[in-house]
């Protein structure tokens, strides 16, 4: 048919009814009636009908006149669905008649796929209709129809198959890469499918395109088709391949032949999805504890176990699909959170060997991706050994380095036993070792001596001891109060020459007592350090024995004038803390002394010396000033070269300092005796810490002057006479030199007399200058005859002895004259 609908079809073969015998056809109302989906033509040429007889039978009996005598039939009423004929004479005598149709034309009312159907006989609405022998209503055919696709149009106007044809595809969905199958089913102008091979089509090419495609796209459209043949639909095909993702339209053009290319205007839409990706892999391990842990490995096993496994990745679509590789792995079932993670049930078969396994994800559409060594059946750790295997309580930052085979990321190293006292850090390094960094407590050997390690990879392999055992060891101790010397100077053992702690600083020689000092080829060093400050003290371990260690201590000049702590850690990293194990003094300084000068022949005269940085075993000493010192300066440094001297002689000087619980680092008290010949002037106090580091000092504020005794030349009255009974007082006047205010005379006891009888009254000296002055005494009656000494003191503690100054007159003795006498040299000295 052409045209925008289905053509009318003039019936090539028309219904007619035939007797069998005669009188069959009846009188009455004949109605026939199209089929479902077709109608008749109720337009011109007019349908006819014409009554005849059956060749050889007597036309008077079969005729349509209106006068006539035999059978009468008339097309009386037509509609698109019925045909009513009027049968106003049977069927009668012994001919038998034909009904025959004319210019009866169908069509169908719809372009869809083909069918068929029969015209039929119908009485529906009418009582009197005719019968006709043979033929049931609605079930005789009068008249078989059938509707058959069109021509394809191509050319010119009629080009509507352009429309009607359809492409298609195999899939909607597939994955980058993938290959897709595209179809051009032919159809006439209403879209039935040719079934019959179209000629004159032409050749067809597939195209594709992000947008909707237009007839401008032909010019692009490069996949060439293969003609579809056969009994079935007919068209053509070929295969598209698609390089990235997205949604994709798949057109087709037609170009006839000797005409120009024609587009299909129906096009099928592909959506082209990337493939999947997977990042991680994790399956989770349940262990003997019923913890759980995860990771990319799992022990081998004697039975068979289901585990979870965790893909983690992108473009996981729903109703994807995962495979392990090799033995032993099976996918029970595979779940998809989303389009980043998938879940699957794994089941790991009982004994299944070791080693690592691909995953393969798989989508609906086709894409696929494969992960390697996304799990790894693992076999235990060997037993390990040990790089140490001894170490001392209270040993910090000790290493322990573990050898074994197949050590995983995350394994777990246990000490049995450990009430908590062994804490440690573990640091995979490798397959084939672990580190462990260990603080052990003071008490662990207490516990227990031998701890046994074991090496778990926490993926239900199981875990392992070690070879040997971890033994601890007593620590060392420190005797501190055995710590000689316990005290050094700024500078200490420095380098002479540069006063620093070099290559070339001899150090000093410190010997620390104690216990269990060990440095042997199984533990190693001993290491000794005191605590310092920008190490401003530094330690060598010179001499090692079990009782006893030997440092070289060096102190810096700008060392902290502070207690330092001493750690001792042996070679097996046992460690002993001895707190104040050394003292580092600051330099001495002065800043008073008690005394601003002390007389000649002073004796055990207390100079209490006031400052700071005194050591314990800190010495005072009196020195010379030179002239070109005198007045110059607030500090000099009495140093061994010497810009000193001493004052007189070693008899004229005796200085002795108080015991060592009368001197702080603050302050030091001395005994000081000089000598009676002493040389007067200024000295200085000299402080020396003799602590092998800071030099001696002197100041000006402990500039100290020694002042000439005090000298007598005569005195008056010279003998003195004892009363007959009681006792009696006597004024003496004495000449001389350097008195002074608080100038003292006291009366010595006779030779051989235990204590004097003749004793200067308590406060009765007066100082007239420093050359005179006068005193009194009690002379008792029973006093001692012979002479008596007189002893001199000055405040300052300067003295002069005089003996046999006066004479004790004997009871009956006659008085000589004069009375008063000079004191000569021989006397006098």
């Amino acid at each position: 048919a052409t045209g925008s609908a289905p053509a009318w079809t003039n019936l090539a073969i028309q219904p007619s009814i035939e007797e069998s015998n005669p009188g069959e056809i009846g009188s009455g109302v004949l109605i026939l009636k199209a089929p479902s989906g077709f109608e008749f033509d109720t337009g011109s040429p007019a349908i006819a009908l014409t009554v005849g007889p059956v060749a050889g039978a007597l036309a008077a009996t079969c005729d349509t006149a209106a006068n006539g005598t035999g059978t009468k039939a008339d097309v009386t009423n037509l509609t698109s669905s019925t045909i009513l004929v009027s049968i106003t004479r049977a069927s009668t005598g012994t001919s038998k008649c034909l009904l025959a149709f004319s210019n009866i034309r169908v069509r169908a009312l719809t372009t869809t796929a083909p069918f068929s159907g029969a015209i039929t006989k119908s009485s529906t609405g009418y009582s009197n209709s005719a019968v006709i022998a043979g033929i049931v209503d609605g079930v005789t055919s009068l008249g078989d129809l059938a509707t058959t696709p069109g021509a394809f149009e191509n050319t010119g106007s009629n080009a509507r198959s352009l429309s009607t044809s359809t492409v298609s595809l195999n899939k909607s969905q597939l994955a980058v890469g993938g290959t897709v199958t595209a179809s051009l089913l032919v159809k006439d102008a209403y879209g039935n499918s040719i079934t019959t091979t179209p000629g004159g089509i032409g050749t067809v090419s597939f195209g594709t395109k992000t947008t909707a495609p237009t007839s401008a796209d032909c010019a692009t459209a490069t996949t060439v088709s293969t003609a579809i043949t056969g009994t079935g639909a007919q068209g053509f095909t070929g295969s598209i391949t698609f390089a990235s993702a997205g949604t994709v339209f798949v057109y087709a053009c037609i170009t006839p032949p000797g005409g120009s290319a024609g587009l299909f205007t129906s096009t099928a839409q592909v959506t082209v999805n990337s493939p999947p990706t997977v990042t991680s892999v994790e399956i989770t391990r349940v262990l003997a504890d019923n913890t759980t842990t995860s990771g990319t490995s799992i022990g081998v096993a004697s039975t068979q176990r289901t585990r979870t496994v965790t893909v983690k990745g992108s473009n996981f679509q729903a109703n994807a699909t995962a495979a392990f590789d090799g033995m032993g792995l099976t996918v029970a079932s595979v779940t998809r959170a989303d389009a980043s993670t998938l879940t699957i049930s794994l089941v790991i078969a009982a004994g299944a060997s070791a080693g690592s396994r691909s995953v393969t994800v798989t989508n609906p559409d086709g894409g696929t991706v494969s992960f390697a060594n996304a799990v790894t059946l693992t076999s235990p750790p060997s037993a390990a050994s040990l790089s140490q295997t001894v170490y001392g309580s209270g040993s910090s930052g000790a290493v322990l380095n573990l050898t074994a085979t197949n050590i995983l990321p995350g394994v777990r190293v246990r000490l049995d036993p450990n009430p908590g006292d062994i804490s440690f850090t573990t640091q995979w390094n490798s397959s084939t070792q672990v580190t462990l960094t260990m603080a052990i407590a003071s008490t662990a050997r207490t516990t227990a001596e031998r701890r046994t390690i074991y090496l778990d990879n926490r993926d239900e392999s199981g875990e392992v001891a070690a070879l040997t055992q971890l033994q601890i060891a007593a620590p060392p101790t420190v005797t501190v109060v055995g710590i000689t010397p316990n005290n050094l100077g700024r500078g200490a053992g420095t380098n002479p020459a540069t006063r620093q702690c070099d290559a070339s600083a001899p150090g000093v020689a410190v010997t620390v007592p104690g216990t269990g000092f060990s440095a042997n080829a199984l533990t190693g060093t001993v290491q000794a350090t005191f605590s310092n400050s920008s190490n401003d003290v530094t330690t060598t371990v010179t001499s090692v024995s079990a009782t006893a260690l030997v440092l070289k201590v060096c102190v810096t000049t700008g060392a902290a004038a502070t207690v330092r702590n001493l750690s001792v850690v042996n070679g097996d990293g046992g460690l002993v803390s001895a707190a104040s194990a050394l003292t580092i003094n600051g330099s001495p300084i002065i800043t008073a002394i008690s005394e601003a000068s002390i007389g000649q022949g002073a004796t055990s005269r207390t100079l209490t010396v006031t400052g700071g940085g005194f050591s314990p075993q800190a010495r005072v000493s009196l020195q010379r000033i030179p002239p070109s010192q005198v007045g110059t300066g607030s500090t000099v440094v009495c140093n061994a070269a010497g810009n000193t001297t001493t004052v007189g002689t070693a008899s004229d000087i005796a200085l002795t300092t108080v015991s060592v619980t009368a001197r702080t680092t603050s302050q030091l008290s001395t005994s000081v005796t000089i000598g009676s010949d002493a040389e007067t002037g200024p000295v200085w106090v000299k402080v020396d810490n003799d602590d092998q580091g800071s030099d001696p000092l002197c100041s000006l504020a402990g500039l100290l002057t020694v002042t000439p005794r005090p000298t007598a030349s005569s005195i008056t009255p010279s003998y003195l006479n004892p009363p007959v009974s009681g006792s009696s007082t006597v004024m003496l006047a004495l000449s001389g030199a350097n008195f002074g205010s608080g100038t003292t005379v006291s009366v010595l006891p006779a030779t051989g007399q235990g204590s004097a009888d003749v004793a200067a009254v308590p406060g009765s000296a007066a100082v007239g200058d420093q050359y005179s002055m006068t005193f009194s005494v009690v002379v008792p009656a029973t006093a001692i005859g012979g002479p008596r000494g007189l002893l001199i003191t000055n405040l300052d503690g300067g003295t002069k002895t005089i003996p046999n100054a006066v004479t004790v007159v004997s009871t009956g003795s006659v008085t000589v004259s004069p009375t008063a006498i000079g004191a000569g040299p021989s006397q006098h000295p």
